[in-house]
């Protein structure tokens, strides 16, 4: 689906798995950050990775350390927009 988002301009991919229904993914910071990398690699399009990104130090290693192209820690600024 991500290949065909590109193809059709879209310009970033921000990637979730949900959260309402139980699975096999362990939930931890960063826990989504897997799955952006993938796609931007597999879908040559940029990706975005949220899930638990609570503070700055964490999102500078995602985006050193992951191929991922934007940390969205929407909900911890939602908490806290200071």
């Amino acid at each position: 689906m991500s290949r065909l988002l590109g193809q059709a301009g879209v310009d970033l991919v921000d990637v979730s798995s949900g959260g309402n229904i139980a699975t096999d993914i362990p939930v931890e910071s960063g826990y989504r950050t897997p799955f952006a990398a993938r796609i931007r690699n597999e879908a040559d399009i940029p990706s975005a990775a949220i899930g638990m990104t609570t503070d700055t130090i964490h999102a500078e290693h995602v985006l050193r350390t992951e191929p991922t192209d934007l940390v969205l820690p929407a909900r911890e600024q939602l908490r806290d927009p200071y």
